[in-house]
């Protein structure tokens, strides 16, 4: 994963806006430990994802992120001999939530009041028809 897509989950799925450090080097500290963190959320999704052969980014990561916060005041209370299941678990509630690709959109991109780069929504548009599939695909035998 590159690193400004890295940054960029890490900016959009943190509690905290601003980190509470003072000086320089807890500052590096603290968004070292925010890289660690987001490294450690992205290899349980890869595990979960070798589990059903699928791609990893087709999982949540502010979903994985969510379960890890729920269940990381619960992994202190499991004994060593019944990590393997909570970690099992975790993995399983991972495996729930797929994300939905926005590639190849019937409808572009576009936002209320010009605050960012892409255009502005049109005020009145129909919505397209819906795609018949059946009409489109034709399968040869």
């Amino acid at each position: 994963m590159k690193v400004r897509a890295v940054l960029a989950a890490t900016k959009t799925t943190s509690v905290r806006e601003v980190l509470r450090s003072k000086t320089p080097d807890f500052i590096r500290q603290e968004f070292y430990s925010l890289l660690m963190a987001h490294f450690a959320v992205r290899g349980l999704m890869h595990d979960a994802a070798l589990q059903t052969d699928e791609d990893p980014d087709r999982f949540s990561f502010l979903h994985a992120v969510r379960i890890c916060a729920a269940n990381y005041l619960y992994s202190a209370l499991f004994p060593p001999n019944q990590r393997k299941t909570s970690h099992k678990s975790v993995l399983e509630e991972i495996l729930q939530e797929h994300i939905v690709s926005s590639r190849s959109r019937r409808n572009p991109r576009g936002v209320k009041c010009k605050m960012t780069n892409f255009p502005l929504r049109p005020r009145h548009i129909n919505p397209l028809p819906p795609i018949d599939i059946r009409k489109i695909i034709k399968i040869i035998k």
